[in-house]
């Protein structure tokens, strides 16, 4: 048995061939050609969708004894093969008579998405797959038995076995039947709390089949193995172990794999891989009723979770003149702009009548998040009048550390007679906030 530089099985001198059969791979690590003139096509998500053989001769041109296109549903599921045959570059003659063919050779028939049939060019022939998924009857590791019969079908779990190479095709490798292992190694890295975790020895081999336990566990895609129908799902650690293909669900899955989440320190949650991740930072705009028409905007940057005076985790951004203001003051001092971590300029956590406006989420390192935040309130003037009426205002601050923030505003500004320009209004006209549209330089 011979590799290249992937660790791709290139040569294999067992499985009743004379010699040893040769393989040559694509980029991607699957089968591109066999010994004996035998080529395929793959697109992406490895399904198989060429197959051809090739016979040289000379003086004479190569010829294409096999051309076989596989056509799969949207699903995943094969659905047949067509032959196809005639001179490929000549589709019609002089008279329109047809070189190119296509003719259905096998079809397969499905029920509750399992394999109940096949159709073999002239006939159906409807059976039923065992606890594996496999097709007749075989030894532990996919030898047929009592003796082997024809290939080009399914059979062991599924799995499609080539009549040319003697493998099965598993989608994204090749099985060696009889050999428990696959030609190609596992493409999935260790990872902790899984099948594939270091502490399991048997996943150190990648090329095994099912962690060498072949009555237990199945394939059926070449990349995970999982429990069969009727094996025993107690020690599953992940929704693939109890797999989709059998409709098996992990009844004690330890925590953090399978739909039991992991405990994890407050403002952090399981990713469902069994890892504590940081929970997604929300921003809020909301507003208050001041005087009169009159509304004050402001705005809460929190990571999901935190409560108000959570140390770097919870931000009240707003501002206000720098001195009390009394009704038809015009002018109350300069603009201010405040950050809390409990309450607002206004103390708008504690008062029942604060309306959210939208909520957004925003993503990034809390670190570079808690900057962003200090750097948008550090970048407003604190030399510009305020005008409650005209703006600059509170509301004008909203809208200049959203703009700093890089936030875009779901809401549109529109002007009415007697109403300053770039007022927003929500709600109708009853509601209108002076200042917005305003950037604070």
């Amino acid at each position: 048995m011979t590799t290249q530089n992937n660790g791709n099985i290139t040569g294999v001198t067992t499985g009743g061939y004379c010699g040893t059969q040769i393989y040559s791979y694509d980029v991607s690590n699957r089968i591109a050609t066999a010994q004996g003139g035998v080529q395929y096509s793959y697109v992406p998500g490895n399904k198989r969708v060429w197959k051809g053989i090739l016979q040289y001769s000379t003086p004479t041109p190569n010829t294409l004894t096999t051309d076989v296109i596989t056509f799969w549903s949207v699903t995943g599921q094969k659905l047949g093969d067509y032959n196809m045959t005639g001179d490929p570059t000549i589709v019609y003659t002089t008279s329109y008579t047809l070189k190119l063919t296509f003719a259905l050779a096998t079809a397969n028939y499905y029920f509750g998405g399992k394999q109940i049939g096949k159709f073999n060019g002239s006939t159906v022939t409807y059976a039923g797959s065992d606890r594996l998924g496999s097709f007749g009857k075989y030894y532990p590791w996919g030898q047929e038995k009592p003796s082997a019969t024809g290939n080009n079908t399914e059979k062991f779990t599924g799995y499609f076995r080539d009549a040319e190479t003697g493998l099965d095709y598993a989608q994204n490798r090749y099985h060696q039947p009889g050999m428990g292992r696959f030609m190609t190694p596992d493409p999935y890295t260790a990872k902790t709390g899984g099948a594939t975790s270091p502490t399991v020895p048997a996943s150190w081999n990648r090329y095994a089949y099912v962690l060498g336990d072949p009555e237990n566990l199945v394939d059926p895609t070449g990349n995970y193995s999982c429990a069969a129908a009727g094996a025993d799902c107690s020690g599953c650690v992940s929704p693939e172990d109890c797999c989709d293909k059998f409709g098996l669900e992990c009844p004690n899955p330890p925590p953090g794999r399978g739909g039991n989440p992991k405990a994890c320190p407050p403002l952090t949650h399981d990713d469902g891989n069994g890892n504590c991740v940081p929970n997604p930072w929300i921003l809020e705009v909301g507003y208050l009723p001041v005087v009169g028409e009159y509304n004050h905007l402001y705005i809460e940057v929190f990571q999901q979770g935190a409560s108000p005076g959570t140390p770097d985790a919870f931000y009240v951004l707003d501002g206000g003149p720098s001195h009390l203001c009394s009704v038809g003051v015009a002018v109350c001092g300069d603009v201010q702009a405040w950050l809390s971590t409990t309450t607002g300029h206004l103390d708008e956590l504690r008062d029942p009548s604060a309306i959210d406006f939208f909520d957004t989420t925003i993503s990034g390192p809390d670190a570079a998040i808690q900057a962003d935040v200090n750097l948008a309130v550090s970048l407003l003037s604190l030399n510009i009048a305020y005008n409650p009426i005209l703006g600059p205002n509170s509301n004008s601050v909203v809208y200049t550390l959203l703009w700093e923030l890089g936030i875009g505003i779901p809401i549109t500004m529109t002007t009415q007679l007697g109403i300053p320009v770039g007022t927003m209004y929500f709600n109708g006209a009853s509601q209108y906030f002076t200042g917005w549209g305003q950037i604070l330089p």
